[in-house]
């Protein structure tokens, strides 16, 4: 195994390591300061005004603090290391295939960043909304972010497993 291939390898091991570090600050902890409710980052199916507010209500002081300070910190690196890692993986599939076909394969992981991050900006400011009502355009915005989120990241795994396919195919 060379260099580069040792370092991707580490690079896939520590993002899951940062993902197991999300799923437990959002997915348990920050799930037990809101009363049961999902955080906003794990509804994959967007979510309706209703129950945004019903989120931010159920969000203990502590939740809030917590959810700002450090499931935010962590969901600003695991993104990056996700699309790190999934860019890598279609970019050395994609070697020797043609320069336009590569870019637009990119795409798809570029824009599950892009959509991740827009998502955080907009729930620290739906966060801003504790105690108080939640505008229906914001919580809207942040339902399609996350919608749009998990459509990038599924199209980009899809596109990742389709090119180690093919490239198994030829090499059998």
């Amino acid at each position: 195994m060379t260099i580069g291939a040792k370092l991707f390898w580490g690079l896939v091991a520590f993002t899951a390591l940062v993902y197991g570090a999300l799923g437990y600050t959002s997915g348990i902890v920050l799930r037990g300061m809101s009363g049961g409710l999902p955080s906003f980052d794990f509804r994959s199916s967007g979510y309706s005004h209703e129950e945004a507010q019903d989120f931010l209500y159920a969000l203990s002081t502590g939740g809030t603090e917590y959810y700002l300070n450090v499931v935010q910190k962590i969901d600003t690196v695991f993104p990056a290391l996700l699309t790190a890692v999934l860019t890598i993986g279609i970019y050395h599939l994609m070697r020797g295939g043609s320069a336009l076909l590569r870019l637009v394969l990119l795409a798809a992981p570029l824009a599950y960043a892009g959509f991740d991050y827009w998502e955080n900006g907009l729930v620290r400011q739906m966060l801003q909304f504790i105690g108080e009502e939640l505008p229906r355009e914001l919580s809207s915005l942040a339902s399609i972010a996350t919608v749009s989120k998990f459509a990038a990241l599924g199209a980009a795994v899809l596109i990742l497993l389709a090119l180690m396919v093919l490239r198994w195919r030829q090499h059998r």
